[in-house]
């Protein structure tokens, strides 16, 4: 297939089914419209998703992290808006990611608010009871009735934050943390099961129809020697919430929550370099392999491997880095799908790759964020703030 040129990918922004004609993102005089949109955001955030899948041209994509604003937490109690957010949701990307089958995983689902008495923060799908004793997910947050309502479609996974919470500016290799109160797997820890509901997490989560959990790692902690065995304590606890999560009827997604290094006492040592070099991450995912082919439905290689410094090479070196990886597991024997990220979130993809490029690798998708205030899913301020600035930007 012809390699688009970048002139060509910058006034790209998707294919709306089988046949359909390309998108051309409007001029000035059309913009007013929002070509049908009902306002710019949304043409905006259409437009990249709809990129994103055109640019895979038919190796499939899989939205890794996405969210809608809870309004929990006092930056966003006075906003007022969740409803704008939701119909983004509900009325044009879910629909979307449905109709492409495109696997959606919705930021995000932690029983680490379980202290907290509003039991989430601003993006929380499932809340914790709050009652500073159970470790679990029992009651749905603003968001839950947005993604339930998509039940049995491809756009309803969960991202589960638990074992990759890490603070690189204390734990490195040496200094994990302490398991059960600095990090732990989703119905592992301490109090897993709801007085509320007498489920675990993952338990409850698909009984409110979820079909997919993205559940991450830290390397430093499956891997405390590069190149070593992996911990067999650490490895211990993630087998039994894949298990736990397989149990209750959920397909895992498998992250190595790393972006894109290695932490050791001193300091971070990136993918590519002489600390961390391109054979060590080939290493983790072979042992990674070993343990979880035919336990898992796919491997999330990297978690935004472009963040915290990035790797060497940036995103060519990422592309030589991915493809060594996915040669490694298949060489293997390992059919297990592969999610292989991009080095950039979706609303940047172009800047960093002009076409896919992994060869031979078997069932793959290719993977980014989407982050609709752009900077992160932090929704520091109000969807007319994010509308108005789409709109400057000609939506």
């Amino acid at each position: 297939m012809r390699k688009r040129s970048r002139r060509e990918f910058l006034a790209l922004t998707g294919l709306v089914g089988a046949g359909a004609a390309l998108y051309v993102r409007p001029r000035s005089a059309q913009a007013a419209t929002h070509n049908g949109y009902p306002d710019a955001l949304t043409h905006k955030i259409m437009s990249e998703i709809k990129t994103f899948h055109s640019w895979a041209s038919g190796h499939g994509i899989f939205i890794g992290e996405v969210g809608i604003p809870t309004n929990l937490g006092s930056h966003r109690s006075t906003f007022y808006d969740q409803a704008r957010w939701a119909a983004l949701a509900r009325n044009y990307y879910i629909p979307y990611a449905n109709a492409n089958r495109i696997p959606v995983t919705w930021q995000e689902c932690s029983e680490r608010y379980y202290r907290m008495k509003i039991g989430g923060y601003y993006a929380s799908i499932y809340l914790c009871p709050g009652d500073d004793i159970h470790k679990v997910v029992d009651r749905p947050g603003y968001a839950a009735s947005v993604i339930e309502a998509s039940a049995g479609r491809a756009a309803l996974g969960i991202k589960f934050s638990e074992g990759q919470w890490f603070d690189e500016s204390v734990q490195n290799n040496q200094n994990p943390g302490t398991y059960d109160v600095d990090y732990w797997y989703a119905t592992v820890g301490s109090n897993p099961i709801s007085p509320n509901t007498n489920m675990n997490s993952f338990q409850y989560l698909a009984s409110r129809g979820i079909r997919h959990v993205r559940i991450g790692c830290r390397w430093e902690r499956i891997q405390r020697t590069l190149g070593g065995p992996l911990d067999k304590t650490e490895l211990g606890y993630l087998k039994e919430a894949v298990a736990n999560a397989n149990a209750a009827g959920l397909h895992v997604i498998l992250d190595l929550h790393n972006f894109g290094g290695y932490v050791t006492p001193t300091g971070r040592k990136p993918i590519g370099s002489t600390g961390c070099t391109v054979s060590r991450f080939v290493d983790v995912w072979r042992r990674l392999s070993a343990n979880f082919a035919g336990q898992v439905f796919a491997y999330d290689l990297m978690n935004e491997p472009y963040n915290h410094g990035g790797v060497v090479g940036g995103a060519r070196g990422w592309q030589s880095y991915s493809q060594q990886v996915v040669n490694a597991i298949r060489a293997r024997g390992d059919s297990t799908l592969i999610m292989v990220p991009t080095y950039s979130n979706v609303k940047n993809l172009l800047e960093s790759h002009t076409s896919p490029w992994i060869k031979h690798g078997g069932s793959i998708r290719y993977t980014a964020h989407h982050y609709w205030d752009g900077h992160g899913g932090h929704f520091d301020y109000s969807y007319s703030y994010y509308n108005q600035l789409a709109a400057k930007r000609g939506y």
